[in-house]
């Protein structure tokens, strides 16, 4: 069983590209989560918000 659920989730298109997109309208904590669980997205690689352009040019250069 997942620790959140999305709430109600809006779909949406875009006008110009016509892609969907799907935005949630609240964050549900079911039982079970605890203060560890409630924290945002965790990055797989971590470094200064300046050197970020720089490191996603060098992977795309890559």
């Amino acid at each position: 069983m997942d620790l959140f659920s999305p709430g109600e989730v809006i779909e949406r298109q875009l006008p110009n590209s016509k892609l969907f997109l799907n935005v949630s309208s609240a964050k549900d904590f079911n039982i079970g989560v605890t203060e560890e669980d409630r924290h945002g997205v965790i990055p797989d690689i971590q470094f200064q918000p300046e050197d970020a352009l720089n490191y996603t040019l060098d992977k795309l250069i890559k």
